[in-house]
């Protein structure tokens, strides 16, 4: 489910649509927003230009809503930065609509965003490093603190699970009693763009399959990771 307007919703819906992916398109006055990245051939240095997305009027914020709650689905997924417009509490009061379903709230945002949705206690959070530091008030987390940090989180009611993503050393999924950690592959890193999405669908489809937690955040990690090879 997205927000489409202008060509580039267009254009976006037309892909989506070749893929053969079921979607849900709602409707916007102003145009989906177009973010880029150029890479140099030579370094293979990554320079990213995100935008963020023109306003959501409270129409359409109502029809979000409304169709979110037609679908009463089993895992949601609130993903990405908000638009202007949106108050940064938007996820959170998505999340506290569709808890009566019992839908189980999976999140990867940041910033106030992901702070504000937390105080929901979502199902699964997907921060990095430097998110999960902030998150628990420290500037940076070494490898050996991130577990004992993902639990703070846990220990307060703010999620089920963590999962955080350690770049090169891996990923590490974190509960109140269990801790799965999976090593990187040795792959050549061509592209991050898309890894973290990549990673967050491949976890929800393994929890929609009823795999086990060390599956899931397998799973995840592989397709994190063949995201960056591609």
């Amino acid at each position: 489910m997205f927000t489409s307007g202008g060509p580039i919703g267009t254009m976006l819906e037309q892909l989506v649509q070749k893929e053969s992916i079921l979607f849900k398109a709602i409707p916007t006055q102003s145009w989906t927003r177009e973010s880029f990245v150029a890479v140099d051939e030579n370094t293979n240095a990554q320079y990213r230009f995100g935008f963020s997305g023109d306003q959501i009027t409270n129409e359409e914020k109502e029809t979000i809503y409304k169709s979110i709650l037609e679908l009463q689905p089993k895992y949601l997924v609130l993903s990405g930065s908000l638009n202007d417009g949106l108050t940064t509490d938007f996820y959170k009061i998505i999340a506290n609509k569709v808890k009566p379903f019992g839908t189980k709230i999976i999140v990867d945002t940041s910033g106030e965003a992901l702070q504000k949705t937390l105080e929901t206690e979502v199902y699964l959070v997907k921060p990095n490093v430097g998110e999960l530091a902030k998150l628990i008030g420290v500037e940076k987390l070494e490898m050996e603190e991130v577990e004992a940090a993902a639990k703070k989180i846990i220990d307060k009611g703010s999620a089920e699970i963590v999962v955080v993503s350690l770049g090169p050393q891996g990923a590490v999924l974190v509960t109140k009693n269990q801790t799965e950690f999976v090593a990187a592959p040795n792959v050549v890193k061509r592209s991050t763009v898309g890894a973290g999405d990549s990673m967050v669908g491949a976890m929800t489809w393994a929890l929609s399959q009823n795999k086990n937690l060390k599956e899931v955040v397998q799973w995840g990690s592989s397709l994190w990771f063949c995201s960056n090879d591609e």
